[in-house]
């Protein structure tokens, strides 16, 4: 009944009176995960997002070990157009559960969006190795930024390091071809 009044008091544009009414919610109900999650929202909302990130990640220090969480404060944090935090979520997932592997694709993906091309190969080269399947999946999506971004992708691929040089040779050759085709 909680949840759906703010779902309800959100979709009317009241979101306010939504950010009190879970608020009030979380004194007597602190352990309501979903709650947090759509205060986070209510506030973004209400056009406070370094206060959704914050709420949003309270969900963390609930349930540390719980990975699902980490993801969810990430993507709400990618939705709302904060990057840096989305990776922040990420990383200290990683830490915190002691998988220098987990989430390596989401972290390349982001990395990729922030311009940090060194930072995404590296995770790119992980969650390559991790499932190899992903290598076509990466080539297509290095593709369109060869194609624009005046060779810095391809500097990056060549100074790169790959547990698998058959990996990195790849795709510094689809690369080069892409940006060599559109110049």
């Amino acid at each position: 009944v909680a949840r759906g009044m703010a779902r309800a008091l959100g979709a009317a544009g009241m979101h306010a009176r939504a950010i009190k009414h879970l608020q009030a919610w979380l004194e007597g109900h602190g352990d309501d995960a979903m709650a947090y999650l759509l205060l986070g929202d209510a506030q973004h909302q209400a056009g406070q997002p370094e206060k959704a990130v914050q709420t949003w990640r309270r969900l963390l220090e609930m349930n540390p070990s719980d990975v699902s969480s980490y993801q969810q404060v990430s993507d709400r944090c990618q939705a709302i157009g904060q990057t840096g935090p989305a990776i922040e979520v990420l990383m200290e997932g990683r830490r915190v559960l002691g998988d220098d592997a987990l989430f390596s694709w989401e972290l390349a993906a982001l990395s990729l969006q922030t311009g940090q091309y060194e930072r995404a190969l590296e995770f790119f080269f992980s969650s390559i190795a991790q499932s190899p399947n992903r290598l076509s999946v990466v080539e297509h999506q290095l593709g369109p930024l060869c194609q624009r971004d005046g060779g810095a992708l391809l500097e990056a691929l060549l100074g790169s390091t790959a547990d698998d040089p058959l990996v990195k040779v790849r795709l510094v050759s689809t690369c080069a071809q892409i940006g060599r085709a559109h110049v």
